[in-house]
């Protein structure tokens, strides 16, 4: 597993003025925002933040030891964050109809963010995870399983679209799905489907290019039981580099596949 994810490497370069730069919601680390600087941050509970912003900051004297100077530093950056997220509060997703669940919770409180000026470029919410509740990782009862995640990805990104194109922030926005994992196409014994190489990503936003890019996948040729990729996904990733994020710079995924252009 590679120490600093792709969005972690542009949060570590990025020409944004200081501050953090990425924010994954959730337990558990999004391994694409590792950074190998202080430019990303997991949160699991926006509430411990909204304290930190609201109480005064710690007295003493941080220089006195490397240690607290580190801590005082990492007080700092969080407190910077926890304004983000004060000021996201009074941001219009309490008027949109979000699911009420953890990734529910994730978009809405991302649409806020941006549509109160956060600086932060990046945001990362994850659905189905191994953490409890179901999981993409349909080895039974795929059928049902994604029925039911599938409805909930709905729901949550069409307030998410709603609030930020009221807000008129949703040419500034884009949404992009992907899993660690394909599927294979034949339904194993338990009524679901096994690892496979080739998956989808879904792109959304107001300046992103519509239609099927890489054409359909043939369903006659299942290397392994799974479908031929048609995209190589790091050329996807690419594109969002360059494209999207502006970053010019040559630390991007390296692949001989043609880029993608997703955005208008």
């Amino acid at each position: 597993v590679p120490a600093v994810g792709w969005l972690g490497r542009y949060a570590d370069g990025s020409r944004t003025a200081g501050g953090i730069v990425g924010v994954s919601f959730g337990d558990d680390s999004a391994q694409a925002l590792v950074s190998s600087t202080d430019r990303t941050e997991r949160i699991a509970h926006p509430g411990t933040l909204l304290e930190l912003a609201r109480n005064p900051p710690s007295t003493g004297t941080p220089d006195a030891l490397p240690q607290l100077a580190f801590l005082g530093g990492v007080e700092a950056r969080l407190r910077s964050l926890g304004g983000d997220f004060e000021r996201a509060t009074a941001g219009s997703g309490s008027r949109h109809e979000y699911p009420d669940t953890a990734f529910g919770a994730s978009l809405r409180w991302t649409a806020d963010l941006i549509e109160t000026g956060s600086t932060c470029r990046t945001f990362h919410a994850s659905l189905g995870s191994f953490e409890g509740g179901p999981s993409f990782d349909t080895h039974l009862d795929q059928r049902r399983t994604h029925d039911a995640l599938y409805a909930e990805l709905e729901a949550a990104l069409a307030a998410f679209a709603r609030q930020l194109l009221a807000a008129r922030r949703w040419e500034d926005t884009l949404v992009m799905t992907y899993s660690d994992f394909g599927r294979q196409v034949a339904e194993n014994k338990t009524g679901g489907t096994d690892h496979g190489d080739a998956g989808l990503m879904f792109l959304a936003g107001g300046r992103v290019l519509a239609g099927v890019h890489g054409g359909m996948p043939d369903l006659t040729e299942t290397p392994g039981g799974g479908l031929a990729p048609t995209v190589d996904f790091r050329s996807v990733y690419r594109s969002v580099l360059r494209d999207w994020l502006g970053d010019d710079r040559a630390v991007r995924p390296k692949t001989s596949s043609p880029d993608h252009p997703v955005t208008i």
